[in-house]
């Protein structure tokens, strides 16, 4: 992003990185760049509105948990008050009967207790909603942090909560399976190349300034499908042609071996996989790597 030669070097790349689906283009909504906008929140708010990973915000994930225990604890005294009144030996009778239930303070406390738990599970759905959040990537704030610094749109005191410990992306719902030190170093290796041979295609164009770029989507897939493409086409390939130029059974079992190790270990790097999957995945693999071997033994 933006930054002065005081500042350490800006992050190359503004995207954020991945399989986000394509924003809409700040110069095709109005025709007007980034720095046409007027300094403070408006240019800030067109800075976000560039790109949906640079929805950040704070989550309050302490004031959420002490609303909730707040409610809790007002729900358990008026459970209380409930128990001593139903104890009660003067109105013994009326609690086998609600349409006979003449106790008056008991309507009223049912209906306050009615009130406070619609109160309580509105928080409790709003605290169970907000922990499935994603947390929101270093790359991301980083970006948006130099920004705020070499640009002094925003005080510091309205700034600060960008370096809060509890930032979620509100639009990092559909990375791409890849893991962002991945996906960061394609942007990086984009912008690099786009500055080398003028290649703006890879870019939008969305700023007058020159450390801001917003990479396509579309580039950016490709570019990792291909990389991808090319490491299991390797890890599948080259054990099979160094094998047969082995004839000892021990050393090809042994090359079977490392490459399982090397595909498993290089999958759980680059890829975001549950462990289940990378189960399934090097299982499958060992399996085409055998076949591969033994055939050609």
């Amino acid at each position: 992003m933006a930054s002065h030669q005081s500042l350490p070097p800006p992050v190359a790349s503004l995207g954020g990185g991945g399989q986000l689906p394509s924003p809409p283009i700040l110069g095709q909504q109005t025709g007007r760049e980034l720095e046409d906008y007027l300094s403070g929140y408006p240019r800030f708010a067109a800075l976000l509105g560039l790109h949906p990973s640079f929805h950040v915000f704070r989550n309050f994930s302490n004031l959420r948990v002490r609303l909730l225990l707040s409610k809790q604890d007002e729900l358990a005294q008026l459970e209380e008050r409930l128990e001593r009144l139903d104890a009660d030996k003067t109105f013994t009778f009326f609690r086998g009967s609600l349409r006979g239930d003449r106790n008056g303070e008991r309507a009223q406390l049912m209906a306050e207790i009615n009130r406070c738990l619609t109160e309580y599970d509105s928080v409790l759905e709003r605290v169970e909603k907000s922990l499935k959040r994603h947390a929101a990537g270093d790359r991301d704030t980083e970006n948006i942090q130099n920004w705020i610094q070499s640009t002094g749109q925003l005080p510091r005191s309205e700034a600060a909560y960008l370096w809060q410990d509890d930032l979620v992306a509100v639009g990092a719902a559909d990375r791409d399976f890849t893991s962002p030190v991945l996906q960061g170093l394609i942007e990086d290796s984009v912008v690099w190349l786009s500055k080398l041979v003028k290649w703006t295609p890879l870019h939008q164009k969305v700023s007058r300034d020159s450390h801001i770029h917003i990479i396509s989507t579309s580039v950016l897939n490709g570019i990792l499908r291909f990389i991808i493409t090319l490491l299991l086409m390797a890890m599948l390939f080259v054990p099979v042609v160094i094998s047969v130029s082995i004839a000892n059974t021990a050393a090809r079992i042994g090359i079977a071996m490392i490459a399982c190790c090397i595909f498993i270990l290089a999958l759980a790097m680059v890829a975001k996989a549950k462990t289940s999957e990378l189960f399934v995945a090097g299982a499958t693999y060992s399996a085409i790597l055998v076949v591969f071997i033994s055939g050609s033994h």
